[in-house]
């Protein structure tokens, strides 16, 4: 995760200065495994990494990866524990969901780690339902049941996102990064 990050700030400093200001620094292990403990789920290793060498975003500027603002590690055990509680609650409520309706909507193995700010995140699917691969990255969306796959893991997605930003089809434009090729 070190040698993509450097890929990333290297291209955010020349580019985009205001995003790069938008990272913010590192979680520490505390933290990290204190989300892990919140959470009832230790996060993969690059993730654990990731976080260490940025926590997220500020959110004061554009998204970084696509549509998605990466979550800091507080905000993530806090999103982790909403999506947790509307089935609780719906389960207190004796709303008459199906087991397979319930899981459908959200499995406490997801660990929501970016968010588009319209109730949508990409989650890392640590529960491998179906042989479909643990720690695979989703796409949650909070008004549809399809939970499309997008990368095979956190550092694929990231290490996809920089080297296409190394390769030149983003631009920095208007405080938006904008895929153009």
């Amino acid at each position: 995760m070190t040698a993509i990050w450097k890929i990333i700030d290297r291209w955010l400093a020349a580019h985009a200065p205001e995003l790069a200001r938008d990272l913010l620094p590192g979680a520490g292990a505390r933290e990290i495994t204190e989300a892990e403990k919140n959470v009832n789920i230790k996060f993969p290793p690059d993730l654990r990494k990731s976080l260490a060498i940025h926590d997220g975003q500020l959110g004061g500027v554009t998204p970084l990866v696509g549509d998605w603002q990466l979550l800091p590690v507080s905000v993530i055990a806090r999103k982790w524990k909403v999506l947790h509680d509307v089935v609780t609650v719906d389960k207190k409520r004796k709303i008459a969901l199906s087991e397979a309706e319930k899981t459908a909507w959200w499995n406490d193995k997801w660990i929501p780690f970016a968010t588009n700010n319209a109730g949508d995140h990409l989650c890392i699917d640590m529960s491998d339902e179906a042989g479909a691969g643990k720690g695979r990255v989703i796409c949650y969306w909070h008004m549809r049941k399809d939970r499309e796959a997008v990368a095979s893991s956190y550092k694929e997605l990231m290490a996809s996102f920089a080297k296409d930003l190394d390769a030149g089809k983003y631009k920095y434009e208007d405080r938006a990064l904008i895929k153009v090729k």
